[in-house]
């Protein structure tokens, strides 16, 4: 009864923490926090469920604290409906005023099909019963009028060109930089958890046909928060970025990939790579962070990284994958930081 109540157990957890990434891979931007920052808060709480780390993200494991995640994931929906709901407006102002503009176009072309109908009524009765003076005069002033509406139509298609061109390359930029936006994180410029997620899935779609050797690193900068609290985000930021560049010159083969995960967790995956080439790698991008050296105002502050390693094994999902890498990282870190561990 115990072991079935374990499995039973077991599964609610591997669904609350499938529930929890999907959630954080589909964050959204709201008043209160970023979608980078809900993603890592998002990692604290898939922490806490499986690993007992506090909410808090500081060291160290107890009890889980069920209604404090709860609360948490409820504020965060409230935030989001929020959102959602100010986005629906913008979209929905952005139609009325294409509906708007589409209906003045109609309009105006209604009244030059007005002015002409009355001009050729006017031309009609001139041919039943008027003098040719009066025909001829009636003729010309219907030259006329077509010629007004003809001109009056081909400068307003003109403008309704322009001003179409203008707003679908506006729309087209703002495309592009939403993709783009999708894709990367904006402090460090490398890709971002939404990119994580795609690559990895294509990965696993990629190892189930043609299985071949990759790892997943998952990679913690040290003492971060001590330099935050003590030296203030912007120093933090600047670190963040330090890291991203040592990385980015580290995992330099085609087929590596490297990300900004959340917070100061990074991730790297390395295809046609085995363990112990991985951690040569890990070994390298330690050394190069020890080389680091921060403005003097951080100078006691000295960056590191803890590293943690899974081999990507058949019939893997990316939760499984990740999770073997997450208790490599907290072993790593269990055991005095500035490591990296490869997993059992």
């Amino acid at each position: 009864m115990d072991e079935v109540e374990d499995e039973v157990d077991g599964a609610a957890l591997d669904a609350l923490v499938a529930i929890l990434r999907a959630y954080g891979r589909h964050a959204l931007d709201t008043d209160a926090a970023t979608a980078e920052h809900t993603r890592t808060l998002v990692t604290r709480w898939v922490r806490h469920a499986t690993l007992g780390m506090p909410l808090s993200g500081d060291k160290g494991s107890g009890p889980r604290d069920w209604r404090a995640l709860g609360h948490h994931f409820n504020e965060h929906r409230r935030e989001e409906t929020v959102a959602l709901g100010n986005s629906a407006s913008l979209l929905r102002e952005a139609v009325w005023s294409l509906l708007g503009s589409v209906h003045m176009a109609m309009l105006d072309d209604q009244r030059d099909q007005e002015t002409a109908g009355q001009q050729i009524a006017h031309l009609r009765a001139a041919t039943e019963g008027a003098s040719a003076a009066e025909l001829r005069r009636v003729a010309e002033s219907t030259l006329t009028v077509f010629d007004a509406v003809l001109t009056s139509q081909r400068e307003r298609q003109r403008k309704q060109q322009e001003a179409l061109g203008a707003q679908l390359r506006a729309l087209a930029s703002e495309l592009e930089e939403a993709k783009r936006a999708s894709t990367l994180d904006p402090l460090t410029e490398l890709p971002n958890r939404k990119e994580f997620d795609d690559f990895s899935a294509r990965v696993l779609q990629l190892h189930a046909f043609v299985p071949s050797p990759s790892c997943l690193l998952m990679i913690d900068v040290d003492g971060f928060k001590r330099l935050n609290d003590r030296h203030g985000h912007q120093l933090g930021d600047m670190a963040l970025q330090e890291v991203a560049r040592a990385l980015s010159r580290t995992f330099l083969r085609r087929c590596d990939f490297v990300c900004r995960y959340g917070g100061d967790e990074f991730a790297a995956i390395m295809r046609d790579c085995t363990p112990e080439a991985a951690l040569r790698q890990a070994e390298r991008v330690r050394a190069t962070i020890g080389e680091l050296r921060l403005p003097e105002r951080a100078s006691d502050i000295q960056l590191s990284l803890s590293v943690g390693i899974a081999r990507l094994r058949q019939g893997d999902t990316v939760d499984e994958w990740m999770s073997r890498a997450d208790r490599a990282l907290y072993r790593a870190k269990e055991s005095g930081r500035n490591q990296a561990a490869v997993e059992d």
